[in-house]
């Protein structure tokens, strides 16, 4: 009798291990998902873009910019006078509207871009590590092989494994560079820089309030900005770890925190300042917006860069047609002309056409498995079966035996 309640003891324990590994801590993913909605409707009702970073934003969130939009004219500007900065968002948002920036009026701004990038990584008229990250952006859009030594002499740079600003002559870190680092940093190469981007979220952890929200210092506090920035980063990185409560901070997942500055319309608010102090105030605020937008969209469809990246492949690989050799079209044959943009998850997206569908969400709760890995509920089952099994088979013989 005892080898049988044994047995039964470690049968039941089994089962309950297993379930407790697959069903650890989870996330109500469907909050961020109904966000995510929030903002691409928002964005489906304010057909005004004015600045690259918009266009970036919107694209990232699955639309297509060229379906409608009205957006300021990057073309005439005078790009060698650019900062690099504007040099830089404005080749990844001409890549994305379908726009090679090899041949902008008849300027190439692939080649001014890479001039601007000195043999040992470092950035010509560079004023911090937001150029040098977005000109690591912009390199890694158009496949360049200067990628590696950028990134190489990014990480030379960090502070207390952060990234920031210079001011004064001194070097400082902020959450929201550091953000975009982690996400620059995964894309030019997740394993040659894991190092480097754990170290920077080492950063990031000294850098809460408590309750999930990231700041600069203990006198500031959590804002959407900043929230927007980080998480870019880490849904880049490794989603499934901000899902399953790897990042929360006093029982708070810091997705939470982000929402909280959504309003009903979709769009995000800030606090209001007087000059320079707080009035304690929110209100719509369009940078807060694009923000958590290019957020999202990394949350939903990966890395911007992931997107503008593909499409500057089709350009490279669509070769010129001569006039002559064009052929008409009959009405069902398919129109090859546009080019096929692949994203992360390598479905075919084709520019210039209308989204079919929104991305589609679950109407009830969804469930992450914290290790990330399905094959946990078919390992719960195997053992639930088995364990079913040697329990019945352990009862036939008890009943044999008396």
């Amino acid at each position: 009798m005892k080898r049988i309640f044994t047995s039964l003891v470690v049968c039941f324990l089994t089962v309950f291990l297993t379930v407790s590994n697959a069903f650890a801590i989870t996330y109500d993913t469907k909050k961020i998902d109904d966000a995510y909605e929030k903002i691409v409707e928002y964005y489906q009702n304010h057909k005004t873009l004015e600045s690259p970073d918009e266009i970036i934003a919107v694209e990232v969130l699955g639309l297509e910019v060229e379906s409608g939009y009205q957006i300021p004219d990057l073309e005439s500007q005078d790009f060698e006078t650019l900062s690099v900065g504007d040099l830089t968002k404005s080749i990844i948002a001409f890549t994305l509207i379908g726009k090679d920036p090899k041949n902008i009026q008849g300027k190439n701004l692939v080649e001014l871009l890479e001039s601007y990038v000195n043999e040992d990584g470092t950035i010509k008229n560079s004023s911090g590590h937001g150029d040098v990250i977005w000109t690591l952006f912009a390199l890694e859009t158009i496949s360049s092989d200067k990628v590696t030594s950028v990134a190489d002499q990014l990480v030379k740079t960090s502070v207390d494994g952060g990234y920031g600003y210079t001011y004064g002559g001194v070097s400082y870190a902020s959450p929201d560079t550091t953000g975009w680092a982690i996400e620059a940093l995964t894309v030019a190469g997740n394993e040659r820089y894991a190092k480097s981007i754990q170290d920077a979220k080492d950063y990031l952890a000294t850098k809460t309030d408590g309750n999930a929200g990231y700041r600069f210092d203990e006198y500031s506090s959590a804002n959407g900005d900043t929230q927007s920035c980080v998480l870019e980063g880490l849904f880049v990185n490794d989603k499934n770890a901000v899902i399953n409560g790897e990042y929360d901070n006093g029982n708070v997942n810091p997705i939470d925190v982000l929402l909280s500055y959504q309003l009903e319309d979709g769009s995000f608010k800030s606090e209001v300042y007087d000059g320079w102090t707080p009035t304690g105030e929110y209100a719509f605020n369009a940078y807060t917006t694009m923000e958590a937008a290019r957020c999202l969209g990394a949350y939903k469809l990966g890395s911007f860069v992931y997107k503008a990246k593909a499409a500057y492949d089709s350009f490279e690989m669509k070769e010129p047609v001569h006039e002559e050799e064009q052929k008409p079209q009959t009405p069902n044959q398919e129109d090859k002309t546009k080019p096929v943009v692949k994203t992360e998850n390598e479905k075919p997206v084709v520019k210039n056409e209308t989204q079919e569908k929104k991305n589609e969400t679950t109407s009830h709760q969804a469930k992450v498995v914290k290790t990330g890995d399905s094959n946990d509920a078919t390992q719960f089952i195997l053992m639930l079966m088995l364990s079913g099994g040697l329990f019945l088979g352990l009862k036939k013989r008890n009943e044999e035996n008396y």
